[in-house]
C-alpha cells in the first residue's frame, strides 16, 4: 500500500499548518502574549465645595469611594464602538477592584459609554434651563474617550480618580448658568 501524499496536497497542508500557527502567534501577542497579570486599584470621586457658605463653613474638597460600580474594559485606548468589551469589574464597598489582564493598552468604561452614542447623549442631555449644552463634538469625544487609561506590564496597582464639578457632576460637555449656592 502506497501512503505517499500529492505534492500539492502537501503543499496545502503546509501553508494551512504555517496559517494556523502564524494566526496563533498574532492572537498570543495582539495584548502581550497568553499571561496574565494581576492589576489591582481603586476608584475614588471627587467632591467639589459648592457655594460661598460651605467654603465659610471650612468645607474641603473630598474624596469618596465608587462602590458597587461596574466598569468595562476594551483593548486600545479608546471606546470605540466597533471593539467589543472584553472584561468586566465590580468595585467593592471601598472603590477597590482586582482583574487579571494580559499586559497592553486599555481603556476602562462607565457603563453608559456601552449604549449606543444616541442614548448616551440623551441621558446626559440637561434637563432643566440652568444647564447650557456645549457642542455635538464634545459629547463625541467625551463618548470615545476612556474614562481611565490602563497600561498593563506587571502585575499594577491603581488609582482612578474621577473629577467632578459644581451642579454638573463628571459631565463635561454641560455648564451650569443657574444660580449659586449661598
Amino acid at each position: 500500500m502506497n501512503t505517499r501524499i500529492p505534492k500539492n496536497a502537501a503543499t496545502g497542508l503546509m501553508v494551512l499548518a504555517l496559517t494556523v500557527v502564524t494566526a496563533a502567534c498574532g492572537l498570543l501577542s495582539k495584548n502581550g502574549g497568553g499571561a496574565t497579570v494581576k492589576v489591582k486599584g481603586t476608584i475614588e470621586v471627587e467632591q467639589p465645595v459648592c457655594g460661598e457658605a460651605a467654603v465659610k463653613a471650612g468645607n474641603q474638597k473630598g474624596k469618596a469611594p465608587i462602590a458597587n460600580a461596574t466598569y468595562y474594559i476594551k483593548d486600545g485606548g479608546t471606546n470605540d464602538p466597533a471593539v467589543i468589551a472584553n472584561k468586566q469589574f465590580i468595585t467593592d464597598e471601598n472603590g477597590a477592584f482586582t482583574i487579571h489582564l494580559k499586559p497592553g493598552t486599555y481603556a476602562v468604561l462607565h457603563p453608559d459609554k456601552m449604549m449606543s452614542y444616541a442614548d448616551f447623549k440623551l441621558k446626559h442631555f440637561p434637563q432643566s434651563n440652568y444647564f447650557k449644552e456645549r457642542d455635538d463634538d464634545c459629547f463625541r469625544r467625551w463618548y470615545t474617550s476612556p474614562d481611565f487609561l490602563l497600561m498593563v506590564e506587571n502585575d499594577t496597582t491603581v488609582t482612578f480618580l474621577v473629577k467632578s464639578r459644581c451642579y454638573t457632576g463628571g459631565n463635561p460637555c454641560v455648564d451650569y448658568t443657574g444660580p449659586k449656592n449661598p
